[in-house]
């Protein structure tokens, strides 16, 4: 072991002698000296511990902001839609509108004595019904299902009064319509299509595993099938069954 010599005056043989009493002069450094050198790394381990809390608190805070933005633009989704289906049902309330002042235009009509003379018939092909006018304002409707995919009138109860002519236009301009014992559901003809082919390479009932497979939106419609009897899982085959393709 290395010798090492130090120089001390009075006054710290004094201290060490006072702190480590009894011991020889030769312990009492040694003591003193290590006693310095754990002192030191407790301070290094305690710095560490303290810049460890300052990085945890950093992500922390960033998950806060990341999950509060994620929030924001989920609202502001959601507002969008509750517009785009607000506006589906005036559509709707307007095309009604526009057929009885049709249907009362042509009672008078006909219980009128026309005096003057008739004017030019003019050709079928030229003429636009009101409901050819509106033929493309009523796509709104079958356009937000194809962005959402799946409707459960659970959702719509507090944003369209009218439910039962909405679900009747749904199906009307393509889209797929169940009735289940709780609520109606609208699904686009495509995804339905999709969600079934997923569905058929499905070998597990694992809600894991299922909303990998078929997503927030594709899970949420099969546990409404099941609750409904109208898909199952055949456990023996080891393959999802629906009722209805």
């Amino acid at each position: 072991m290395p010798e090492v010599k130090l120089e001390l005056d009075e006054k710290a043989m004094k201290k060490l002698l006072e702190k480590f009493p009894g011991e020889p002069i030769d312990k009492a450094v040694e003591k003193a000296v290590k006693e310095s050198i754990s002192t030191e790394k407790l301070a290094g381990i305690k710095e560490l511990e303290e810049e460890i809390e300052s990085i945890h608190l950093v992500i922390h805070n960033l998950q806060r902001i990341v999950t509060t933005t994620g929030d924001l633009l989920n609202s502001y989704s959601q507002v969008l839609n509750d517009i785009r289906l607000k506006l589906t049902e005036l559509i709707g309330k307007v095309d009604d509108l526009e057929s009885k002042v049709n249907e009362l235009s042509a009672k008078l009509g006909e219980s009128k004595i026309q005096a003057a003379p008739k004017p030019e018939a003019v050709p079928h092909e030229a003429r636009e019904s009101p409901r050819e006018r509106s033929k493309e304002r009523r796509t709104s409707a079958i356009e937000i299902l194809k962005k959402q995919k799946v409707m459960f009138e659970a959702d719509l109860a507090s944003k369209i009064r009218n439910r039962d002519a909405f679900f009747e236009r749904l199906r009307r301009d393509g889209a797929l319509v169940l009735s289940l014992t709780d609520q109606r559901v609208a699904i686009d003809p495509e995804y339905w299509q999709d969600f079934l082919s997923k569905l058929k390479g499905l070998d597990t009932n694992s809600e894991k595993e299922i909303h990998e497979v078929l997503g927030k939106v594709g899970s949420e419609l099969l546990k409404a099938l099941s609750k409904n009897a109208l898909a199952y899982f055949d456990a023996t085959k080891k393959r999802w069954v629906v009722l209805l393709e």
